[in-house]
């Protein structure tokens, strides 16, 4: 995370969604509070108590590897499936945002994919409506997304077409159609980087106008464990390559906070030996339904 260094701005947060403080002087940390639920998980950074005087609290809720997870219920044995699901996830949303209004709601990637729900949406004819994992993001008021490996699992058009329905910037910086010299100059995929402007309100009820960065990075890997869907199609690059690339430009843009969603573990790189990760409609629970 990146805060810029105008006088009124500080940031401060640990976690995959940290708290930050716009703050006149000094630090404050906040370690974030994680929501396991299921397939998926809601991390929310927590508001900074005993706000000083001037100070804004900006909070960051994040959702993580849904896979299709919109309602609490197990497809493959026909029953309703407690304490799972976004539709679950959704009060727990609702109650964040009721504690520090300025809050943005992200998810890092790997939503359309996982179970028989999601292989109906990407086989059926019926697309001309919006995908049911978008329209479930729109309806939260999603700020931002990004893209995870398993959105590469029913090939371009099927992803093309599911995110086009999207009410708020899919991004990913390192996923390219075609690349260039330098990663600053691929075309990428989806935009590489989104500039959110919020209106914010601070300790005393004043308003300040926040811009906030959004960055994306999707698994390299993608090529490897997608290979039959993106062969002459997607490269994707090293993720801190892209990173060191396209920061400058974000920041250049005027973003006072700059927020990472980087679909991906925290640790070295190391080779990839895993196999490809493609799998079939209906493949999650065939074995139950014959």
């Amino acid at each position: 995370m990146y805060a810029s260094k105008v006088p009124y701005l500080r940031a401060s947060g640990t976690g995959a969604a940290a708290a930050i403080s716009l703050i006149p002087d000094g630090f404050r940390e906040s370690p974030a509070r994680f929501a396991a639920a299921g397939p998926g998980a809601l991390a929310v950074a927590p508001g900074v108590s005993g706000a000083g005087p001037g100070e804004v609290v900006l909070r960051l809720i994040a959702t993580t590897d849904l896979h299709a997870s919109v309602l609490p219920y197990d497809y493959c044995a026909n029953r309703p499936l407690n304490g799972q699901s976004l539709a679950r996830i959704a009060s727990q949303i609702a109650m964040a945002r009721a504690e520090v209004p300025n809050s943005l709601l992200l998810d890092n990637g790997d939503f359309l994919q996982g179970n028989p729900l999601a292989d109906y949406a990407a086989t059926s004819s019926r697309r001309r409506r919006p995908h049911p994992v978008i329209a479930a993001f729109n309806a939260l008021g999603y700020d931002a997304a990004t893209l995870g490996n398993h959105e590469f699992n029913y090939g371009l058009p099927v992803l093309t077409s599911a995110i086009s329905a999207a009410h708020f910037p899919i991004v990913s910086a390192n996923v390219a159609v075609k690349l260039g010299k330098s990663p600053a100059r691929d075309k990428t995929f989806v935009p590489p980087f989104a500039l959110l402007t919020r209106t914010v309100t601070d300790s005393e009820g004043r308003l300040h106008r926040l811009r906030i960065g959004v960055i994306g990075f999707t698994p390299p890997q993608i090529e490897v464990w997608d290979r039959d869907h993106l062969a002459g199609r997607i490269r994707a690059r090293d993720i801190l390559a892209s990173a060191r690339a396209w920061l400058p430009r974000l920041k250049a843009r005027g973003a006072d906070v700059i927020v990472a969603l980087a679909h991906c573990g925290i640790g070295r790189p190391r080779p990839s030996a895993a196999p490809r990760m493609r799998r079939r409609p209906w493949q999650t629970c065939r074995k139950s339904m014959r």
